[in-house]
């Protein structure tokens, strides 16, 4: 009965490892809408005020659809860190959306 026992929780533990559903993901997509982004300059603010944070990917800031796309690593980084690094650079930043891709 133990060899049983053990055998399943082996097989068990063997799903975690190797699922890739279950595994950590490592590439989230979001987009931040910024209400308050009006020029080419504003775009660059975001962008240069994203881009440095460890676990951010690419930045890409749309003024005509009034948002931030950006591709991150979320056990690098959180949403809380890339909003804060937008409202830090001057502007208003909306709730979150995350993307399929």
């Amino acid at each position: 009965m133990k060899r049983l026992l053990c055998f399943f929780l082996f097989f068990l533990s063997s799903l975690f490892v190797f699922s890739p559903s279950l595994q950590a993901q490592t590439e989230a997509h979001i987009s931040i809408p910024v209400h308050n982004m009006t020029c080419s300059s504003c775009t660059a603010t975001i962008e240069g005020a994203v881009r440095p944070l460890e676990g951010v990917k690419t930045v890409q800031a749309s003024k005509k659809e009034k948002a931030v796309l950006i591709s991150y690593d979320p056990q690098k980084v959180l949403v809380g860190q890339l909003l804060q690094a937008i409202i830090g650079a001057g502007y208003t930043a909306g709730m979150p959306e995350e993307q399929k891709k």
